[in-house]
């Protein structure tokens, strides 16, 4: 799924220093007017088309996730979620939230007595299956890229639709990881005819370097962009009327016919009832810089909580990626994690205790809990408050799997309630001026690895490409978001390019680490830097990022 993070560039102030450094895998993007960074080129091309039409940041941003729901459908589609960053020059950062809601239907005591579906364990099955329909939440995304494009684009649904409608329509050369996708999936995508039939023409595998349509995606959005052309008014008008067919007309009942038929929760109902909102961004700081990130209705957050930890260390001076490095690191990671397990979920349902959570004075006591010699296996959350232990043309979602059943929970499962998502980009300022922009995939792995990558920009003084290259680790020591939500203690896993010394010293310390290849971490940030009117980017190649502009 995806988190998308769209910026406006005004003046900008004087920040990042940025150090020469050994030469990078991906070459250096950098540029003076605008860079688009994406998972694919395809999506790349497409914010970047718009900006040489003359569109603002905002439209480009748009286009590029429109794209992304036809070119990257091994991790996102536009029946899924996206949480936004918004940044016009000269105005706060507002968050949007493109988070679906649990339908109706999709109660704790229905999932307590579901039977196990064809693949599952009976013996060893989540509460809510892992895929399948039953594990979809109202389509979020297409209303929030709608209010984006309203309250701060400037072009129309046409416009930023055309990119996508190509790509659908004509092709597009298959990706090594959606062919990856495609090839480790098909057997079970057999048990969804429907799905076989999007995915596999003619019942085959495109191969990657091959070229791949997806004609009945691009008769959808040429319908939506039909709807656009006929309605009557303003810019405003036409935009609702687009929404309104998605969520209230023919793809609505689409949907709601789709699910009746094959056994999932999302009804009609649910789809007119959602609407995507304007949230206010969670903001904290960190050595002069303003971090803002989605609410606690994401994971976004725990960043902030980690890095008031970690300001009270002078992580330059333990050296990147030491043994005293990782070990802090790591450590503030797990007690930030704990709080999101316990801690986070939908306002709209749960009393969350923001302000406390996300207080410096709350970090000092958190910091104390950090031993510099052992590390530790227990999970942690803070001690105050009460404790409680824890379809045919639009592919749909699986996120309702990260909602938990145990009541009295703040991510408990309730219909109309959004689950907390690991979807969190992340927006950076210096008094007020945009800094660095940033986002990855990798669902519970992104607030970790993005937060490496910030280290290494604002303590280490890398450049963008070095920071996303660099080694980094990833611990499992907190409830996972999905499936059974397991606890796994103390796992720390570290790529293979960190010195054997640094890993042993690790284990001495008692972290379980495990060692995996070279390039190995399952996140893959892109990230913009903006420094001295001089754009920095940085594409991760563990995923095949791409970033370009000039």
């Amino acid at each position: 799924m995806k988190s998308a993070l769209i910026t406006v560039l005004g003046l900008l102030a004087p920040a990042l220093l940025l150090a020469q450094g050994p030469p990078t895998m991906f070459p250096p993007v950098r540029g003076t007017h605008e860079l688009v960074g994406a998972a694919n080129n395809f999506e790349v091309e497409a914010g970047y088309r718009i900006l040489t039409q003359g569109g603002n940041a905002v439209d480009a941003g748009v286009a590029t996730v429109l794209t992304a729901g036809v070119t990257e459908l091994s991790r996102f589609g536009l029946g899924g979620e996206m949480p936004l960053l918004v940044k016009m020059a000269g105005k706060p950062v507002v968050a949007i939230s493109g988070i679906g809601v649990a339908p109706a239907k999709a109660t704790v005591e229905y999932y307590t007595h579901r039977s196990p579906e064809p693949w599952e364990d009976a013996n060893h099955m989540p509460a809510v299956p892992m895929q399948g329909i039953k594990s979809a939440i109202t389509p979020g995304v297409f209303d929030g890229l709608i209010l984006a494009l309203e309250q701060f684009g400037t072009k129309s649904f046409a416009d930023v639709a055309a990119p996508a409608i190509e790509y659908a329509e004509k092709g597009f050369v298959m990706p090594d990881e959606f062919g990856k996708f495609l090839n480790s999936y098909h057997d079970i995508m057999s048990k969804w005819p429907a799905s076989a039939d999007f995915f596999y023409p003619n019942g085959v595998v495109t191969k990657r370097g091959e070229l791949y349509r997806e004609p009945i995606l691009a008769k959808t959005l040429r319908e939506l962009v039909a709807v656009e052309k006929k309605t009557k008014g303003n810019r405003t008008k036409k935009l609702h009327a687009v929404r309104d067919y998605f969520y209230k007309g023919s793809i609505a009942k689409r949907i709601a016919d789709f699910n009746e038929k094959n056994g999932g929760l999302i009804s009609y109902e649910d789809m007119a009832n959602f609407k995507a909102t304007v949230d206010d961004a969670v903001t904290g700081t960190y050595r002069g810089y303003e971090i803002h990130k989605t609410g606690f209705w994401t994971q976004g957050p725990v960043m902030v909580q980690a890095l008031n930890i970690l300001e009270g260390f002078d992580l330059k001076a333990m050296g990147h990626n030491s043994p005293e490095y990782l070990h802090t690191v790591v450590e503030a990671v797990k007690l930030a994690f704990a709080d999101r397990d316990q801690y986070y979920g939908d306002p709209r349902f749960s009393k969350i205790p923001a302000e406390t959570l996300l207080s410096k004075d709350y970090a000092t006591e958190r910091r104390k809990l950090i031993d510099p010699k052992h590390a530790n296996m227990e999970h942690r959350p803070g001690g105050f408050g009460s404790r409680i232990e824890v379809p045919p043309t639009i592919p749909l979602t699986t996120r309702l799997q990260s909602f938990v059943m145990t009541a009295g929970h703040p991510n408990q499962l309730a219909p109309g309630k959004r689950p907390r998502v690991t979807l969190s980009p992340t927006l950076v300022t210096k008094s007020g001026q945009l800094a660095m922009v940033m986002s990855t995939p990798g669902g519970d792995n992104q607030d970790q690895a993005m937060l490496q990558v910030l280290l290494n920009i604002i303590d280490f003084g890398m450049t963008a490409q070095e920071a996303v290259e660099a080694p980094r680790f990833q611990t499992e020591h907190f409830f996972s978001s999905f499936g059974n939500h397991e606890f796994v203690p103390g796992r720390v896993m570290l790529e293979g390019r960190i010195p054997r010394a640094t890993i042993e010293a690790l284990s001495a310390l008692g972290h379980r680490v495990t060692v995996s290849g070279e390039w190995s971490n399952s996140s893959a940030p892109t990230v913009i830097l903006a420094h001295d009117g001089v754009l920095d980017g940085g594409a991760d190649i563990r995923r095949a990022r791409y970033i370009f502009g000039h």
